[in-house]
């Protein structure tokens, strides 16, 4: 302890001397770079609920946790509708079930909060002559949405024509937004 060591060092290290200054923290709480030379790191109000996201409030503010707002897919799905069907690629849903020519539902892997979402999809065959009566087309709802599934139907018909026949489709898309 010649050379100007000391043997106790401060508490809390100043920041001047490469520590942070905080005596201590809150558990599992975000440190975020702070707004003064003395306090370089600050931690966030709170540590949020389950669900929630850490959001910018801009240059010069602290994060904070925030509620997932509206207008968010809650579930989306690619799959084959041709034979057996398959699913793609898809996000927060189990599996489709087969329910006949042109009928599927979707079944969701984590219950959305509420049936009041919107649903859209697109579909089309596996040849690209989509002309006179060989449009294809997504229907649904076909029976009333619920938290866990979505209903919907495919078929091809001739375009501004309010009938058609309900046919497989070989490449179908539907996202559900709530």
């Amino acid at each position: 302890m010649s050379q100007g060591f000391t043997s106790q060092l401060p508490v809390p290290l100043p920041v001047a001397q490469g520590g942070t200054g905080l005596t201590s923290t809150t558990a599992y709480a975000v440190l975020c770079g702070g707004t003064t030379s003395t306090g370089n790191l600050q931690s966030i109000a709170g540590v949020g609920t389950s669900g929630q996201v850490l959001t910018s409030n801009g240059a010069g503010a602290l994060p904070t946790f925030q509620t997932l707002q509206q207008g968010n897919i809650g579930a989306w799905v690619n799959f084959n509708g041709l034979g057996a069907v398959a699913i793609r690629a898809s996000g927060n849903v189990t599996s489709i079930t087969d329910n006949g020519t042109g009928d599927y539902t979707v079944n969701i892997t984590t219950a959305l909060t509420d049936a009041n979402y919107s649903a859209v999809g697109t579909c089309s065959l596996s040849s690209n002559d989509y002309s006179g009566s060989n449009v294809p087309y997504f229907s649904g709802p076909v029976a009333t949405p619920t938290t866990t599934t979505y209903r919907l139907q495919t078929g091809q018909g001739a375009v501004g024509s309010q009938s058609g026949n309900i046919i497989d489709c070989t490449f179908i898309s539907v996202q559900i937004v709530r």
